[in-house]
Order: C-alpha cells, then sequence, then structure tokens
C-alpha cells in the first residue's frame, strides 16, 4: 500500500482509479482482521485480546503510512488514526 500511496502523492486528482483499488484492498484487508479477530471467542477475555490485535494491526498500518506523502496518503492515515483511537472497535 505504501509504494501506491507514494507513487500517486505527484498525481494530483487524477488518481480515482488507484483510489477506488486501494480502498477495496482496505476493506478486505479490514474484513480478514475482523474475521481474524473473531476466532478469540465472545468472552470479556476474547474481547480485550481481539480489540489488543486489531490496535496493534491498525497501528501497524499507520507506522507504515507514517512516511507516504500525498493528499490520498494522509487520507489513509487519517483513517488507520481514527481506528487505532477506537473509532472502530465493533469489527
Amino acid at each position: 500500500m505504501y509504494a501506491v500511496l507514494e507513487l500517486s502523492a505527484d498525481a494530483g486528482d487524477d488518481i480515482e482509479p488507484v483510489e477506488n483499488s486501494l480502498g477495496r484492498l482496505r476493506n478486505e484487508f479490514e474484513a480478514f482482521l475482523a474475521k481474524l479477530g473473531a476466532q478469540f471467542g465472545a468472552g470479556e477475555r476474547g474481547k480485550r485480546d481481539r480489540e489488543r490485535m486489531l490496535g496493534n494491526n491498525w497501528a501497524l498500518c499507520l507506522a507504515v503510512l507514517a512516511g507516504a506523502n500525498g493528499r490520498l496518503a494522509e487520507e489513509w492515515r487519517g483513517h488507520f488514526e481514527t481506528l487505532v483511537e477506537g473509532g472502530d472497535r465493533r469489527r
């Protein structure tokens, strides 16, 4: 993801196909992590472990994207910052 975001940094607003494809990739990645997190179980410990796993993965994504430039990279960082801050723990 980082490489594509970095390559599209100078493209301006003409990156709709790339933006759509990366959006689908991000959605699939998040669905995969949600499915993986569901394996932790339903109890209080399972919920805590699932939230920890998701938080760690979102933080890792944010760290990887920290150096990317451009409008699209900023949007992605904002998205993962929201997830790290607990904006979407229902997954």
